[in-house]
């Protein structure tokens, strides 16, 4: 992973930095920060969630005019962190007690660092581990997914080489702790299984299951780790474990246990199989709880609320004894919440192809069906022959209004696209998806295409309306409708 170094970065503490807290607080986590050139600049203590991938944040200041800034934030475990500003950042494992320096490094390019003080040695080992990482996840431009199997398991045994060395030297720094030692150790371990997990899901269908696997690299999969203490700490190598294998192992046998079904007769029915099919597997409660939580967040942020899911999360809400997954999906639930039906619809605005402004705030006082596309999207136009059926029954009928939003980025193949014949008619415009207040970000958006129903006072309806192919469609705008 690469970065662009818009400012560069320098952590400082002297002596003088914690003249007011010069005694160690076992309950606290310390630390100086100076920019070089940023002042007033937003400095973040950032970690993340191993569940949802979302950032957690710690701590955020801006610096003051002289580009220092501290940030002091109460710890009861260790965890790992970055400090960001900038688009810089430096890996950190945060334990509690700790009074954190980091300084430039002159014997780097230019913007290089290094750490003193607390931590210093297990910092440089971050940063070693993760060059080492870089340096066997791409060899001469070709990335390890893409290596033949002889090739990558050469690029294995050195990485693993690699990651023993460098422990082995950490191990013989009498200023790291056990603790420390311990979790750089369950690192490496999950920074390994997730090597081989992303190339056998590369060269396997995405299926750990795949019966071609070699043995070589089935075994070292076969078991998945269950650690409280690199979960705890937010060990972001093991949330990545932990999502392959709800992706390419218990979403298989999902696939394999409904394979017989239509997909159209399952319907809602796809989270309540997958909690089932974790329920069957015995996990450990610690591993059954984050999957549960996981499926719960992976299909709510899909699909938003309905009430298969609201079954399955009383269902977990019962069984869970860890608050931090429930305080995640209270979170993607309530995201949810703020745009279901009754509340208003968050407005945003397009460009029709002659350049002019359309607000979804200036259509209030009619029944909006909201059509998400693009011009590249198949799926999308594979409903427009449906769509053009539907727009038909409303002929004429000026309290409904069909509002086709297009987050092409090439404009001109939009704009030209829109002459075709295949085209439905309506209200055309073009939001690029990620501009301020776009309708991808506000709808919660994951893929197109995506229907929406808004009623004519401003408030929702359907955050995911039914497909024009549905044949559902034209049944639940009339219901919205004032009857004449």
């Amino acid at each position: 992973m690469s970065y662009c170094l818009k400012s560069t970065l320098v952590i400082l503490i002297s002596v003088f930095a914690f003249a007011c807290h010069d005694q160690k607080d076992t309950g606290k986590v310390k630390i100086s920060v100076k920019l070089h050139n940023g002042k007033g600049a937003k400095v973040d203590l950032i970690s993340s969630n191993i569940l949802s991938f979302d950032t957690i944040m710690l701590g955020s200041v801006n610096a003051d005019t002289a580009g220092r800034a501290f940030i002091e934030i109460a710890l009861d475990q260790p965890v790992f962190a970055n400090i960001q500003s900038n688009d810089e950042y430096i890996q950190l494992l945060l334990i509690p007690g700790d009074i954190i320096n980091i300084e430039p490094d002159s014997s780097k390019k230019p913007g290089g660092l290094r750490s003193t003080g607390d931590g210093a040695t297990v910092h440089q080992y971050l940063e070693k581990t993760r060059a080492l990482q870089q340096k066997y996840e791409e060899v001469n431009g070709k990335p390890a997914i893409h290596a033949d199997l002889n090739e990558f398991i050469g690029r294995r045994d050195a990485l693993r080489k690699g990651y023993d060395s460098l422990y082995a030297n950490l191990s013989k720094d009498q200023t790291v702790s056990k603790l420390a030692l311990q979790l750089m150790a369950k690192k490496n371990q999950m920074a390994q299984y997730f090597f081989h997990q992303n190339y056998i899901s590369a060269q396997y269908d995405f299926n750990f299951n795949n019966p071609e696997i070699p043995a070589t690299l089935k075994t070292v999969i076969k078991d998945l780790p269950d650690d409280s203490l690199a979960m705890a700490a937010n060990m972001y190598e093991y949330g990545q474990a932990l999502n392959f294998y709800l992706q390419a192992d218990i979403f298989q046998e999902v696939g394999d246990v409904a394979k017989d079904q239509e997909n159209d007769s399952l319907g809602d029915k796809w989270p309540t199989i997958t909690n089932n099919v974790i329920k069957k597997r015995k996990l450990s409660p610690r591993l059954d709880a984050h999957f549960r939580a996981a499926n719960l967040n992976y299909y709510v942020n899909m699909e938003g609320i309905y009430p298969e899911l609201q079954t399955i999360r009383a269902d977990f809400n019962r069984d869970c004894k860890v608050p931090a997954y429930k305080k995640a999906i209270d979170k993607s639930f309530a995201k949810w919440e703020a745009i279901g039906p009754g509340k208003p619809a968050p407005d945003f605005t397009g460009q029709t192809a002659d350049g002019k402004k359309v607000s979804l705030s200036s259509l209030k006082g009619k029944v909006v069906y909201v059509d998400v596309w693009a011009t590249w999207c198949v799926p999308c136009r594979e409903e427009f022959p449906d769509s053009k059926k539907l727009v038909k029954q409303f002929e004429g009928n000026d309290q409904v209004v069909f509002l086709y939003v297009s987050v092409d980025r090439d404009v001109d193949a939009w704009k030209k696209l829109l002459k075709d014949n295949s085209i439905p008619a309506g209200s055309h415009i073009n939001e690029q998806t990620d501009q301020p207040g776009s309708l991808w970000e506000k709808y919660h958006l994951w893929g197109i295409p995506r229907y929406i129903l808004i009623n004519s006072d401003g408030t929702m309806l359907e955050t995911h309306a039914p497909r024009p192919s549905s044949g559902k469609a034209a049944a639940l705008i009339k219901s919205h409708l004032k009857t004449v």
